[in-house]
């Protein structure tokens, strides 16, 4: 199912599923498959904006004569006033929204996780990663 979503949102629902993925919970295969395949596809949009923001602070970043990035510690460094515009740019990067094809599971294929001895349960943190996959 195609759902609208902003890169933010897809940002912060990728790092979510990332890090159920990392509790390695037993679930219906039905469910981790669905994590499994939204996760690889809300990277891939992720992997787009961090190319797109890449560039952004590449061609506006300060560089030293042999062309490489002016750093202090571990910041790019910016000529006057451009740093806002950097972020600036970046941040209506955030909000752009995009069309998501999400791999869509039912209410029912969840609940078994807490009825269902042999599976792990379900926590508001869980429910809240796979929230936008849920078909109503």
């Amino acid at each position: 199912m195609k759902k609208t979503m902003t890169i933010k949102q897809i940002d912060n629902s990728a790092a979510m599923l990332k890090n159920l993925q990392g509790l390695r919970k037993h679930w219906p295969v039905k469910v981790n498959y669905a994590i499994a395949k939204n996760l690889k596809t809300l990277l891939g949009e992720v992997d787009i904006f961090v190319t797109q923001r890449t560039e952004v602070i590449q061609n506006n970043m300060l560089k030293d004569e042999n062309g490489n990035a002016v750093m202090d510690g571990d910041s790019y460094q910016f000529p006057e006033g451009k740093e806002q515009e950097v972020v600036k740019e970046i941040d209506e990067m955030y909000n752009v929204e995009t069309d998501v094809d999400v791999h869509m599971i039912k209410m029912e294929d969840i609940s078994v996780c807490d009825s269902d001895s042999r599976y792990d349960g379900t926590t508001l943190e869980d429910i809240a990663a796979i929230e936008f996959m849920i078909e109503d």
